[in-house]
């Protein structure tokens, strides 16, 4: 199948949970190279639509398509298309770093001569190959991280969605974190889910939801320069 240039596109995309209207006909296209925030109050609606992107959830309504595959017919594509970074990091404590990215690098079907290097790369890129045979249990936060990062970019997916990663992390293991994300541009596509300005910065486009609709979808440079002058209000 010929992929078109955009690494995610959502038409119409509608999900309710009960009564509870998540997703509102939320329209959305993200090319192929772009980094792109997802911006909100809690309830705004940015995990539902990782969610639905990622494959865990379908939409109640609209159409989803990742690198031009549609999510509803081919989800096992999509899948292999996608890395995914969740709000806590999905390791196994009891597991070395090392064996943590091989058993990733197994899910992922990445050829086994290619494991070593690969792991290597990702160790190195996260600042962890001193500790690569020490066990995750031992690890702070931001270690624990920037390992979650590498074990969710290690098959250099086309598409990374990024859920509040650096959610409980002091402003030096935010910046590491940040600092591997910046290596992996090349790889494809970024959607960082956050409720940080200088998080939303760093990215190319700012798309802002509301009760589940897109209300603003801009460069950051453009939605500051929107709300005018500083105002202090007492």
């Amino acid at each position: 199948m010929a992929h078109d240039a955009a690494a995610l596109t959502t038409r119409g995309v509608a999900h309710d949970f009960g009564e509870v209207r998540a997703l509102d006909g939320v329209t959305l296209t993200v090319g192929a190279a772009e980094r792109v925030a997802l911006l909100g109050r809690n309830g705004s609606g940015k995990t539902t639509l990782l969610r639905i992107a990622s494959t865990q959830i379908r939409p109640d309504e609209g159409r989803v398509t990742v690198g031009g595959i549609d999510l509803a017919s081919s989800p096992a594509s999509v899948r292999a298309r996608i890395g995914v970074v969740f709000q806590s990091p999905a390791l196994d404590m009891a597991l070395t770093a090392r064996e943590a990215l091989r058993l990733q690098a197994a899910l992922v079907r990445i050829p086994r001569p290619e494991r070593s290097a690969r792991i290597a790369d990702a160790l190195a890129e996260a600042g962890l190959t001193d500790r690569a045979d020490d066990r995750l249990g031992s690890f702070s936060g931001g270690m624990a991280r920037r390992l979650d990062l590498a074990r969710g970019l290690l098959h250099r997916p086309a598409l990374a969605l990024l859920d509040e990663p650096t959610t409980g992390l002091d402003p030096i293991a935010r910046d590491a974190f940040w600092a591997v994300l910046d290596q992996r541009r090349t790889d494809g596509a970024q959607i960082v889910a956050t409720h940080l300005m200088d998080e939303a910065a760093r990215c190319d486009r700012v798309v802002i939801l509301d009760a589940g609709r897109v209300v603003a979808d801009d460069s950051p440079a453009a939605l500051t320069s929107a709300l005018g002058a500083d105002a202090l209000w007492l």
